[in-house]
């Protein structure tokens, strides 16, 4: 009973779920290899009702272990900081795809395999590829800052990073300030998935 939108908000505060989701939709089951990251597309291809049924046979192999949540938690935050690093205006599709990257720079830590073969099982966008696999291509830069604004141990570090991608300390800061001021938003939605 809520909005698609609202839905993949709620979605995207899981990795591991966001990459199932996507595992699923790319499966041969729904039509093969397509190119299908975003989450958006792969929640309407599915369709409330489906997702449901998924969603129930997934539970009772779901992760239990409580001392995975800050991991997950700061996955989720570093991927909305590299979200707001993009220049104020950029196309929500753009977003999306630089948040799934972030998102999924760390995903073999929670599911325990090479983060290359957890990503190549699923047909992704190459800059995906480049900034997680290869550190590089356009969305490395945001990717690398994130990362060093959401480690504490590593703030020292955070004007050399900048100074190598091209970033201002001003704009990493403005997008963290942003990030936060929108985190309300977010943890509206996490208590909710938490009830």
């Amino acid at each position: 009973d809520c909005s698609l939108e609202r839905l993949e908000r709620l979605v995207r505060q899981d990795p591991v779920l966001v990459y199932r989701i996507l595992l699923l939709v790319n499966s041969a089951a729904y039509g093969g290899r397509h190119e299908i990251g975003s989450l958006r597309h792969a929640l309407m291809m599915l369709g409330f009702r489906e997702l449901g049924r998924w969603l129930f046979e997934q539970a009772p192999g779901s992760e239990t272990d409580n001392d995975l949540q800050p991991v997950r938690a700061a996955m989720v935050m570093r991927a909305r900081l590299a979200q707001h690093l993009l220049a104020t205006g950029s196309e929500d599709n753009l977003r999306l795809e630089v948040y799934t990257t972030a998102l999924f720079a760390q995903l073999d830590k929670l599911l325990h395999a090479p983060l290359s073969e957890l990503l190549h099982k699923l047909p992704l966008s190459g800059r995906l590829y480049d900034a997680v696999l290869r550190h590089d291509g356009p969305y490395h830069p945001l990717l690398d800052v994130a990362r060093a604004q959401g480690e504490p141990g590593q703030l020292h570090r955070l004007s050399t990073v900048c100074e190598r991608n091209e970033v201002s300390l001003e704009q990493a800061n403005r997008a963290l300030i942003r990030m936060l001021a929108t985190s309300r938003d977010h943890a509206g939605v996490r208590s909710e998935r938490m009830a």
